[in-house]
């Protein structure tokens, strides 16, 4: 058996108590953030030996001291022995990395971050971007501004734009003063009013070197971030906000209003009525509804931070039905049916349920008035689908010669009276 160099024979040793090791002076160092919200616990092998300990959802481990070599590193979920993905890394002395795991597009994927940045100059920060949810954004733009971010103009320049993965260099920031600290707002592309993340108070200190890595959220459009220090601590920005939209669907046309949480959602708004999205506080929902001006009174109603929500109105003032519908609007990951959609059932007046198909295929079957159908995956297509919703047999909408885009997730809303049914398409991602 040829004899094995010297340090070889260190790191097989030292491989399974790699975080107790301390490290030799021609070590480099490695470690892991688990940034996702899908696996409770991550550990880092390599060559079926934990390279430290498993790391939990939203923090860093520590470093663990490897010798000069070109590794391939696993990673491994909680309870599991097989790998769930690897990553090639060259380690030389000296060298410290961080190996980031996170999920996009419904896959584990893991992305490794330099942690030798010189030092910036005093009085300055530097930040780089890890926009580590592409298929959420395609792109991002990210300010770090006194501005709220509610209120950025075309005064407000930001630090990172279009950034659609890990920036190579990092932006220089104007350190915050004593006491004071900066707005961050992560905008898709270009478009301020477009917010997926707003940060209220990031201090950013003189001379730190940091990573805000940006990861996916429940309702598949906003993002939480995590801010990760060179060679130091990890602290988590979730979103505290939810994305939600107002149905004004009262009988007889109604005249609907409401608010939540502060948030107005619609004024005024004639049914039937599908609003934009709105940004909107997470948790229990303080509600201000109207139909036709008499106020409703709606209590018990929950929102979970980053998600996306419908709020329905319908019926009348004296019998109204109002319904919290979630919305997954996480971009679809079958390369064979690109395409998601459901049915939102608000048909006042309608006896039974209904049905929506899309060119023959069924979308959602047996969707009750005030319900909203599961998440369907179909066919993309060129302006040729033919969406229909039907109840009993009997067709109540129907749109022709549709063009339905890989990667969008849709909404058909049926709406208005029984007498009269409306349907609203709708993108929602």
């Amino acid at each position: 058996m040829p004899k094995l160099p010297r340090a070889a024979l260190a790191l097989i040793f030292c491989l399974p108590l790699l975080h107790a090791c301390g490290g030799a002076s021609d070590d480099g160092y490695v470690r892991l953030v688990n940034a996702t919200t899908d696996y409770s616990s991550i550990g880092l092998y390599e060559s079926d030996a934990a390279v430290g300990s498993a790391v939990a959802t939203d923090t860093v481990g520590s470093y663990a001291g490897v010798g000069a070599n070109t590794y391939e590193f696993d990673l491994r979920t909680a309870g599991s022995s097989s790998t769930a993905a690897s990553t090639s890394q060259a380690v030389a002395k000296g060298d410290h990395f961080t190996l980031v795991a996170y999920v996009d597009a419904g896959t584990l994927k893991t992305a490794t971050l330099t942690d030798d940045e010189d030092t910036p100059s005093s009085g300055y920060a530097s930040l780089r971007i890890f926009n580590a949810a592409p298929a959420v954004a395609a792109g991002v733009d990210v300010y770090v501004t006194a501005t709220a971010c509610a209120s950025l103009t075309s005064a407000d320049t930001a630090v990172a734009t279009d950034v659609t993965g890990l920036q190579s260099g990092y932006a220089s920031v104007t350190a915050a003063s004593a006491g004071s600290s900066w707005h961050v707002c992560v905008t898709g592309t270009g478009d301020r009013t477009d917010l997926r993340l707003d940060i209220p108070a990031l201090t950013l200190s003189s001379q730190q070197i940091a990573t805000l890595i940006l990861t996916k959220t429940s309702g598949g459009v906003l993002m939480n971030g995590l801010l990760l220090n060179q060679q130091g601590t990890l602290t988590s920005y979730a979103n505290t906000n939810v994305r939600m939209r107002l149905v004004a669907d009262a009988a007889s046309g109604g005249v609907v209003s409401a608010s939540a949480n502060g948030t107005t959602l619609g004024d005024s708004y004639a049914s039937p009525t599908v609003s934009a999205w709105r940004t909107v506080s997470a948790g229990d929902l303080a509600l201000t509804l109207s139909i036709a001006g008499v106020a409703i009174t709606q209590t018990g109603l929950a929102a979970a931070a980053g998600g996306d929500y419908t709020l329905l109105v319908a019926g009348t003032a004296g019998a109204p039905t109002i319904k919290l519908l979630a919305d997954d609007d996480s971009a679809p990951t079958s390369t064979t049916l690109p395409v998601r959609m459901k049915l939102v059932n608000g048909l006042n007046g309608i006896s039974g349920s209904a049905m929506l198909t899309s060119s023959s295929v069924v979308v959602g079957d047996s969707v009750a008035f005030g319900a909203a159908s599961a998440d369907a995956n179909i066919a993309a297509s060129s302006a040729a689908a033919d969406l229909q919703v039907a109840s009993a047999g009997t067709t109540l909408w129907e749109m022709s010669g549709q063009t339905l885009t890989s990667g969008s997730v849709y909404t058909v809303f049926l709406l208005g009276d029984a007498t009269a049914p409306k349907g609203v398409l709708r993108v929602d991602n």
